[in-house]
C-alpha cells in the first residue's frame, strides 16, 4: 500500500504518508484506515506527507469523494507536504476542491514546515 495512516495522540494529530504511486485504491484503504481506528479522533488535524510519491493516479471521482466525505476531509486544519511537480499538479486539485469545502489546506515543501504550521494552531489563543 502506499498511503499510511498514523495517530499522534499526544500532538492530536492524524499522519498519513504515501509512497509509490498513490491510486483510487489507497485513498479508499486509507479512509477506512482513519474510519476504522478508534484513536482517530475527527477533530484532530491532518499531516499528508507525499513527498516520497512518484505519481498520483487517482481519479476525479475519488478525489470528490474524498474531498467531501467527513472522515477522510473533515473541517480541521490540512497540511501536505509535496515537493514533485507531477504530484503538486494533483495536490492543488484536492486543495481548490477542500477550500470549496471551506477546509483550511495548506502545501509545504518539507515535513518539517508542515508540522511547525500545525503546531501553531494549538498554541494560538
Amino acid at each position: 500500500m502506499s498511503l499510511e495512516v498514523t495517530i499522534d495522540d499526544k500532538r492530536g494529530l492524524i499522519l498519513m504518508r504515501g509512497s509509490g504511486v498513490l491510486t483510487d485504491a489507497d485513498l479508499a484503504a486509507g479512509h477506512h484506515q482513519v474510519g476504522a481506528n478508534p484513536a482517530a479522533d475527527p477533530s484532530f488535524g491532518r499531516i499528508c506527507d507525499l513527498s516520497a510519491l512518484t505519481d498520483v493516479r487517482v481519479s476525479d471521482e475519488s478525489l470528490d469523494l474524498w474531498v467531501t466525505d467527513p472522515v477522510s476531509n473533515p473541517p480541521v486544519r490540512h497540511a501536505i507536504v509535496c515537493n514533485t511537480p507531477p504530484v503538486l499538479k494533483r495536490v492543488l486539485d484536492y486543495v481548490r476542491l477542500s477550500r470549496k469545502q471551506f477546509r483550511e489546506v495548506s502545501v509545504f515543501p518539507s515535513y518539517e514546515q508542515a508540522a511547525d504550521w500545525m503546531a501553531r494552531e494549538h498554541k494560538s489563543p
